[in-house]
Order: C-alpha cells, then sequence, then structure tokens
C-alpha cells in the first residue's frame, strides 16, 4: 500500500530484478494500491531478472514495463486502475524493445487518470507486444479540476502489437478526456467486433495498422492519418484524411452518419502529396458533410480533377458540402461515377457542371435584354423542351407597367 502522504513530490515503491538469476518473488501479493498523491510505483525486471507476482489481481497506481528480450505475466490480474485521486502523474503499461512482451491476459477493465494533464499510456515499442485480448472496456474518470487527461494507446515500430481484441468500448469524460489510440512506422492495434469509441482520437500513420470487425465512432471521436484500416467504420464523428496531405486506406466498408463529417484537403493535383484521398475497398453509405479546405494559396484550374474518394459501391449522398466555392462565380462540382467521387470545376466531358454559368451562352454566361426605356423585372423563368429559356415579368412603360415576355436560343 502507498499511503496518502503530504506535500506535493513524487513517491512510491519501486520493484526490481536486475540481472541474471535475480528474482524478486511476489507470489503471495494480490493488491498493489499505490493510492496517494502523486505516486510513481513501478514493477519491472531486465537482463534476466524475474519478478514472481502470478497471484496479483488489482493494481491502482503501479506501472507495468517489461524491456528487450523480457516477459512481463501477470494471469491473474482482472482490474488496473491509473489513479485513485487526482495528482498520480503518468502510469505506463508497456513493452519496450524486440522480443518484449507485457502478457496480462485476464484483465477485463482498466480505469484511466483523474487528475488534470496526465495520463496512462499503454504502448508497444520497437517490436513489443502488449497482451491485453480479455480488455472488455477502457473508461476515462469524470475526474477532478478542467485539465486535460486520458489514456494514449501507441504502437510503434515494426512488429509492435498492442492486442485489444475483446475491446467493446473505450469511452472517455467530453471536454475532459483527450485519449487517443495510435498505429505508426509498421505498428499494429487489433480491436473487437464491434468496437465503439467515445471521445477517443484514433490516427494510423505510415505503415501502421489498425484491425477489427466494426469500428463505432461517436460524434466526440475523430480518425485521421495516411495508413490502411481493415474493418467497417461507422462513424458519427470526424475524419480527417491524410497529414496535410495523404490516402487512408479502410479495407472493408464505410457508413457516415448525419453527424459524419469527412474533411478533404485540396493543395495541388498530386494525390496524396498535394490532396487527400479516402480509399473504401467496399461500400460506402453516405450521409452528414462532406468539408474541403483548400491549402498552401491552391487554386484549382479549369482542367484539374480531384478524385477524393473511391469505393466497391455507394448509397446515399453527403447532405452538406462546404468549401466548394472558389470564388468569381467559379465552384467545384461534385461528381460521382460508380466507382468514386471527383472534385472538379468540369463534368466529365468538360460541359459545366450544374451550378456553373454556361460561356457559351451570351457574354461569359449572362444576357442583358432591355425592353423599354425604364425600370424591367424578370418574375419568372422555364425553360422549354427544346432547350430554349422564357422569362416573363414587366417593362415600365413611363406610367403604368406592361406585360414583357423575352425567349432566348441557347
Amino acid at each position: 500500500v502507498g499511503p496518502p502522504g503530504y506535500g506535493g513530490g513524487l513517491r512510491g515503491t519501486q520493484i526490481l530484478a536486475e540481472g541474471a538469476g535475480s528474482v524478486v518473488d511476489l507470489s503471495g501479493l494480490t493488491d498493489f494500491l499505490d493510492s496517494g498523491n502523486r505516486p510513481s510505483s513501478t514493477l519491472q525486471f531486465k537482463d534476466g531478472g524475474q519478478v514472481l507476482a502470478g497471484n496479483l489481481t488489482t493494481i491502482i497506481g503501479l506501472s507495468l514495463r517489461a524491456g528487450p528480450g523480457q516477459v512481463l505475466s501477470l494471469p491473474s490480474l482482472r482490474s488496473f486502475e491509473h489513479s485513485a485521486y487526482a495528482g498520480a502523474g503518468d502510469v505506463y503499461l508497456s513493452a519496450e524493445g524486440p522480443g518484449s512482451v507485457l502478457d496480462l491476459p485476464a484483465l477485463t477493465t482498466i480505469t484511466g487518470p483523474n487528475g488534470d494533464w496526465e495520463n496512462l499510456y499503454i504502448q508497444a515499442l520497437g517490436g513489443g507486444r502488449v497482451n491485453l485480448r480479455a480488455v472488455t472496456q477502457i473508461v476515462g474518470p469524470p475526474g477532478y479540476g478542467g485539465g486535460l487527461r486520458g489514456t494514449q494507446i501507441l504502437a510503434d515500430g515494426t512488429g509492435s502489437i498492442v492486442d485489444l481484441s475483446a475491446l467493446s468500448d473505450f469511452t472517455d469524460t467530453p471536454g475532459k478526456g483527450a485519449s487517443s489510440l495510435k498505429a505508426d512506422h509498421g505498428g499494429a492495434l487489433t480491436l473487437s467486433n464491434p468496437t465503439t469509441l467515445s471521445g477517443v482520437d484514433v490516427t494510423v500513420l505510415a505503415s501502421g495498422t489498425i484491425t477489427a470487425g466494426t469500428l463505432i465512432l461517436d460524434s466526440t471521436s475523430t480518425l485521421s492519418g495516411s495508413g490502411t484500416m481493415t474493418l467497417n467504420l461507422v462513424s458519427s464523428g470526424r475524419i480527417g484524411v491524410g497529414t496535410s496531405p495523404g490516402i487512408l486506406t479502410l479495407n472493408g466498408n464505410y457508413t457516415q452518419t448525419s453527424t459524419g463529417i469527412l474533411n478533404i484537403e485540396l493543395g495541388g493535383t498530386a494525390l496524396g502529396e498535394q490532396f487527400d484521398q479516402l480509399n473504401i475497398t467496399g461500400g460506402v453509405t453516405l450521409a452528414g458533410a462532406l468539408a474541403v479546405t483548400r491549402i498552401n494559396g491552391f487554386t484549382p484550374a479549369p482542367a484539374d480533377a480531384f478524385r477524393i474518394l473511391t469505393f466497391g459501391s455507394r448509397s446515399g449522398d453527403f447532405l452538406t458540402r462546404s468549401g466548394l466555392d472558389l470564388g468569381n462565380g467559379s465552384t467545384l462540382g461534385a461528381f460521382y461515377d460508380a466507382t468514386g467521387l471527383t472534385l472538379s470545376l468540369t463534368a466529365p466531358g468538360g460541359s459545366p457542371h450544374a451550378g456553373d454559368l454556361d460561356p457559351t451562352f451570351g457574354q461569359t454566361g449572362k444576357v442583358t435584354t432591355g425592353i423599354g426605356n425604364a425600370d424591367d423585372r424578370g418574375r419568372a423563368v422555364a425553360v422549354q423542351p427544346d432547350g430554349r429559356i422564357v422569362i416573363a415579368g414587366e417593362s415600365f412603360n413611363g406610367s403604368n407597367n406592361d406585360i414583357a415576355v423575352a425567349r432566348y436560343n441557347v
């Protein structure tokens, strides 16, 4: 037990077995509770040392760290809590380096930090592996104060794996939580079917991968990056493709709900380098918003085309689109075909899209017709079957309004 203590300095119990033949035998230990103010306790072994703690079932405030070539296994651990109070600092569950393994096969619940600016780091680095295959729930408690806090899960480096294959819910406190899931540099995260995220930011970068059955993002969660995910994605949150810009690949189906937002950046005509693409191998079901942002002062030319979304099949459409107005009467159109969505100033074949002025009509798409010698007003417009345009209205003759009708050949 770590008592509450006094003052604001760090304190803790450090358990270390270092060197071949070194053993710390804690086989009778069932609970490790460092619940004081600003605890800093750790359990680790390296260079051939061993820590025996096979009956440990509950941990509060203890970091577990496996080094290169070491296997730290706690087969009876069922509950892990970052801290009981605010002021605990950072706590780690980590496997760091080639051959390192942190194995917690019976752990089912993880509770994140309470205090401001505190984090629980769950990380597999440099070829390490963290086995949390029985964890079903990760929770960020309401906490104290107004500062951010969170649970940060990271797989970074070739062969690095965080196994959360039973995880059904990962929830953090709205407005206070800053939790994340991240795979980078060949690291891999394995999730469940389904896994629901609330208040969690997901990032997949470089050759990182995230695998799940179905990943569900609520409206407080985000996903960004330029790596690969093998899963079905249901998003009520915000999707930010690329790393300004990039290509995000989803091997599965994509559903965007009415509160979902797909962010796309345009900064040039080079795919993945200057503009974003969301690549879906399965089907898409669309609603919500498409939000396009131009970066680096870029303005599309008439012949430019941006394939921002690819898919195997599609149903639905974005309910709103923003960022398509280029000014000066020019607007990017959104054109679907059987396998994707393209943004461009002209439709396939070169004709103007709906909403653009036709430069072949009158002067740059505009015609001004004077009927009388005073005010003329159009009140109604119709397009005849032969394509001619008819405008009906009135022309002021100096004392009264006369009926005025004009027809235009197009």
